[in-house]
Parts: structure tokens; sequence; C-alpha cells
């Protein structure tokens, strides 16, 4: 039975040929100049194949593969005498196509990469012209011989690159190159899932340790405020202080909450009319006395006639309220700005955080709405002093509501736009 898996011989058809030889320009010219030289060429081919394969034993790869088996280099002379009176014999037909693809093939399926190859082609190509040189004169006479032997040689280096491409040598380099970029992509998201287990990891023992304990101390708080009424001015803003803390703990908490179930899926987000002015109105009454605290000054402009949007109204207000501490944290800016506009496309309103600070350098711009990233706008600022889910998670609460979020940023000017459909 013959066997359909063994390599079949890569063959060219007669108008295949044709076109080769027509590509390098090889025609019965060149064949009358390869005869001309051959009886001289025949008196010096034993140098030029010692020279040859002094110049191959001179590189180690190449050395040790010649000398893998005992004869092997005085066989391949052999062969190449032969190939070099074939050479100057000045036949293009098909015999002399088919024993050069042979050739080719062999060295594919030794394994010879194409840079030993072609290079040893280069060599021999320069061996042949020498001896060339050698016969004549350097006149007129000479290009004949020259051309032609450079057009043959280089026929025989796309034949055997022909053979590399069909026995599959460049695939498999290929296929093994594209292994290992496989490993090293799986490496890599193996240890990025280990990553995003141990910072899930983290977020859970957040929420479960911290939450609790905060809501006591908010509750305790509160109650001592509805009881201080004789206590001193100075000691209820410590109980008012302490109350603003608990709540900005509560946000960070609910934020790595919050994260965590809408990457889940498993976030119920309510799709309702809101009246944007009432949300804003709603989140300046609370962190209006934190910016007098810091110093600084919350506005207000959100007119009461824009179009109602659509969406959860506790998710946006939690959204605005990340964006006005950012601003009133990080900025520096003496006043934050909420300002309502219709727009920017048909069918949405938009709402936009606005402060007139440091700004935030381009190339930070794209990352800050990733998870985990922050982005310190003082040289003073304490680096821990945010989580980098602030923005992460208003990214992702307004793609579950169908909005979206933009930043716009140069020094002394920073906006922060969120933009949703109108209901």
């Amino acid at each position: 039975m013959p066997d359909d898996t063994a390599p079949k011989p890569l063959l060219l058809d007669a108008a295949r040929r044709a076109e080769r030889l027509a590509f390098f320009e090889l025609g019965p010219e060149d064949a009358a100049a390869l005869r001309a030289f051959g009886s001289a060429a025949a008196a010096r081919v034993d140098q030029l194949i010692a020279d040859f394969y002094a110049h191959l034993l001179a590189f180690p790869e190449v050395a040790a593969f010649l000398r893998a088996e005992p004869g092997r280099i005085e066989r391949l002379k052999g062969l190449q005498r032969a190939y070099f009176l074939e050479l100057v014999e000045g036949r293009f037909d098909e015999r002399y196509f088919a024993s050069r693809l042979r050739v080719g093939m062999a060295h594919e399926q030794l394994g010879v990469t194409p840079e030993w190859y072609i290079g040893a082609f280069s060599r021999y190509l320069r061996l042949a012209l020498r001896m060339a040189l050698a016969e004549h004169d350097p006149s007129e006479a000479l290009r004949p011989t020259v051309e032609a032997l450079v057009k043959i040689v280089m026929l025989d280096v796309s034949l055997a690159i022909d053979t590399y491409i069909y026995g599959g040598f460049v695939d498999r380099h290929v296929a093994a190159e594209l292994e290992r970029a496989a490993r090293a992509a799986e490496d890599a998201l193996a240890a990025r899932a280990r990553l995003e287990r141990l910072k899930d990891d983290l977020t859970n023992m957040v929420v479960h340790d911290l939450k609790n304990p905060v809501n006591g101390i908010a509750m305790m708080v509160q109650l001592a405020l509805r009881k201080a009424q004789d206590l001193p001015e100075a000691h209820r803003e410590y109980l008012r202080q302490i109350d603003r803390t608990c709540r900005e703990m509560m946000r960070l908490i609910q934020n790595l909450l919050e994260i965590s179930k809408m990457e889940e899926g498993k976030m119920p987000v309510a799709r309702e009319p809101l009246v944007l002015a009432e949300v804003v109105d709603e989140v300046a009454r609370e962190y209006g006395p934190v910016a007098e605290q810091a110093g600084r000054q919350l506005l207000v402009d959100v007119a009461t006639t824009l179009p109602p949007a659509l969406g959860d109204r506790l998710l946006l207000r939690r959204v605005l309220v990340n964006l006005v501490v950012n601003a009133l944290r990080h900025s520096g800016s003496r006043d934050v700005r909420i300002e309502g506009a219709p727009g920017p496309g048909s069918g949405e309103v938009s709402v936009a955080v606005l402060d007139h600070g440091r700004g935030i350098p381009p190339e930070e711009q794209t990352r800050l709405f990733e998870k985990f990233q922050s982005q310190p706008r003082s040289p003073t600022e304490e680096p821990l002093a945010d989580t980098g889910l602030g923005l992460f998670f208003c990214k992702l609460a307004l793609e579950q509501m169908r909005g979206r979020i933009a930043l716009e940023s140069t020094p002394g000017s920073t906006v922060f736009r969120v933009t949703l459909p109108t209901a």
C-alpha cells in the first residue's frame, strides 16, 4: 500500500517553468554563455569546491551539520561538483528544475535553515564569478557570462525557497513562534486572573469586615448629635466631623460592594424618569457643608426645566457624589460647580462636575476609569487617599443606566460630564 502521509514531490509544470525563466530573463544567449564557460570551469571546479567547503566549515553550526555522520562532507563535495558541471551545461529543462527542487527539498527536510542555505548560494556565486574573471580579461566579452551566472544561481535560490514553503518549513517556524506567544499570553492571563481573585478577596473582606462597624459608629454619633444640645459647639463639630467621616467610609465601602454586584450581573438597576435638579440638590445639601469645611464652595446650576433623565435615582446620586468628592479632595480648586444642560446628542441630557484646579495629565486621563486607578493632583496629596474605585464605579453605573461619562481636562479646568438618555 502506498504511504499517503509521505511528502509528495514538488513539481512545476511547463507553464510555470516558462514563467520562472522569463522572470529571471534566462534565455538561449545565457545557455550559450554558460556552455562557453563550461570547458574552462571544469578545469577549476575542484578548487572551487574546496574553497566553498572551507568557507562553510568556518561556521560551527554548519560544520556540526556537515560532520554529523562519517563521509558526509566527501559525498556532498561530489554532489556539489556534479551540480556545478550541470550548471554550466546551459540546460534549463524539466530535468534541471526537478533536480534543483529535489536538492532544496532534501535540505528543507534535514532542517537547514534558509539563512544558511541562501548564504551558501551567495558564497557559491562569488566563487563562480572569481573563476569567470580569471578566465577572461575584464571586457565586454565577460558580461554575458557574469549575467548568466547570476541569473542561473538566483533561479536556483528561488526554487530552493519554493521547496521550503512547500515543505512547511516556514509554517513550522511560524507555528513555533505562535506557540511561544500563546504560552506567554496564557501565563499573563493566569497571572492576571490570580491578581483579580486577590482583589476580589480583598473587596469581600473590606465589605464584610468594615460595613457593620462603620454603621455602628455612625448610628452612635447620630444619637449623640440628637442629645448634644448642652455640649459646647466645638464638641458638636467634632461629632459632625466623625459623622461625615463615617459617611465617606460608607461611600467607599458601597463602591466596592456595588462594583462587585455589577461585574457579576447581580445589581438591580431601575429605569425611571428623574428630575436632575432634585438629585443634584440632594448632593449639594449633603456635601455643601463638606466643601465649606475644606474652605471651598459647591455651586449648583441645574435648571428644573431640563428634560427628565431616564435612570436609577440612587445610582445616579452616588455617581455625582463620587465626582463631587473627587473634585473637592483632589483638584485644589476654590470652587466646584455642578451644571446641567440638554444634549449633547438628541434625546440626551447631561450633568457636569467642573473645577478650576490643577488638571489631569493627558497620559493619565484614559487610565482613570480603570479599576484601582487613581491620580493624585497635588505633590503633597497622600498616595493612599483614594481606593481608585470611584471613577470605575461611575463608569460601570452609567453603563448599567445606558449612559456614559466623559472627561475633559487641561491645567485650570477639569470637567467630568455624565450623559443619560431622556425619559
